[in-house]
């Protein structure tokens, strides 16, 4: 079993990569309406389901979600939500990538057709979501560790900017107490995705233990209020709304007076253009094993193998007719997914805890035999 600081890991870049997705968007579109009190209540729901699901899989190490389902549901009912959890996968996998097609567009390439750069990344995320898991983890070790220090570096160059105005982060304080709402705190809650990777990587890593879960969640309220403020101080509480992406125009803010890259848009590119392909492996592998689960609970036939590079396939796809949908519809598409994702994380959260607490009970009632 792999250390449990790979738990740590991925709940790190799901919680970092979420700066360039509809989080900051949905926040900043809320900033007057409960935004600031929508993020405060996102680190409590996500963290209490977090704390339930790493609680509950100590409980059987080793086994995946696809394993535990077979022993305690139906087969009918173990493949139906495996294949509803294996939608939810592809689609936070494909919106990653189709938001970085759009800003490599948009901040990068202009005259690139959106086609021949979406071929270029899913041939990469399609090869790389077929291996194994522990290369999985072991390439996300490598990234992070190799783009932590700059993306940290980052954070730190902006709040220290001249350009960094305290007085609009003081003034979207002014609205702290308005009450949540329901749109920014399910954009707010999606940073806590990573967590859920352990519903098939438990097979080969051990979770955080509990008593240190509270590290993830200072580090998501950290990452919430840096998404949500960082870009109001540079652009303003009213001119932050007009961009598209306000975390890659603020980045294009910054310069570097003495290194290799002058602006910070480059290099802040070229790290995030890393992590979002490794976050997109990292959810359609999910998505595959879980689908290559509905044939044996390991996933470990050679019908499962093949099923599988067929679905990675029918990945590519999908995502190619998902491109041909305009901004304004991607974008609506987009919070309409993260709000029936909350929904359906609570409902994953309670049938998982469940069949969790039916599992331990039936192996009790088989050792009393």
């Amino acid at each position: 079993m792999l250390s449990s600081k790979y738990f740590a890991y991925l709940f790190i870049i799901s919680a970092l990569i979420n700066i360039i997705n509809f989080v900051p968007r949905t926040l900043i579109d809320h900033r007057f309406d409960g935004a600031l009190m929508s993020i405060a209540a996102a680190i409590v729901v996500g963290s209490a389901m977090m704390v339930l699901v790493t609680w509950s899989i100590q409980k059987i190490p080793g086994m995946g979600m696809p394993e535990l389902y077979a022993k305690v549901f139906p087969a009918w009912l173990s493949r139906v939500l495996l294949g509803v959890n294996m939608c939810f996968w592809y689609l936070g996998g494909a919106v990653t990538l189709l938001s970085f097609v759009d800003i490599t567009q948009r901040f990068i390439s202009p005259d690139v057709p959106q086609t021949l750069i979406l071929t270029g990344f899913l041939l990469i995320v399609c090869w790389s979501a077929l291996k194994n898991s522990r290369t999985i983890v072991f390439a996300l070790e490598a990234i992070l560790l190799m783009n932590l220090p700059l993306i940290i570096y980052f954070f730190v160059k902006s709040v220290l900017n001249r350009h960094f105005s305290w007085d609009a982060v003081f003034s979207m304080l002014t609205h702290v107490w308005n009450a949540p709402n329901f749109s920014s705190m399910s954009g707010a809650i999606f940073i806590f995705t990573g967590y859920e990777s352990v519903i098939i990587l438990n097979r080969v890593l051990k979770p955080l233990p509990v008593k240190r879960l509270w590290l993830l969640s200072t580090l998501s309220l950290g990452v919430l209020l840096t998404t949500f403020l960082i870009p109001i101080a540079f652009h303003g509480t009213i001119g932050v709304g007009n961009h598209s992406y306000p975390w890659f125009s603020t980045a294009d803010s910054i310069r570097i007076v003495y290194f290799v890259f002058e602006r910070v848009l480059f290099m802040f590119y070229l790290i995030y253009l890393m992590m979002s392909l490794m976050n997109a492996i990292i959810n359609w592998h999910i998505g595959v094993e879980l689908f290559k689960s509905m044939f044996t609970p390991t996933g470990q036939s050679t019908y499962a193998h093949r099923g599988g590079v067929v679905l990675i396939l029918v990945f590519a796809a999908v995502t190619y007719a998902l491109r041909e949908m305009d901004y304004f519809s991607f974008q609506q598409y987009g919070i309409l997914f993260l709000q029936i994702r909350f929904i359906a994380e609570m409902l994953y959260v309670l049938i998982f805890v469940y069949a969790v607490r039916r599992y331990v009970q039936l192996c009790a009632r088989q050792l009393s035999l």
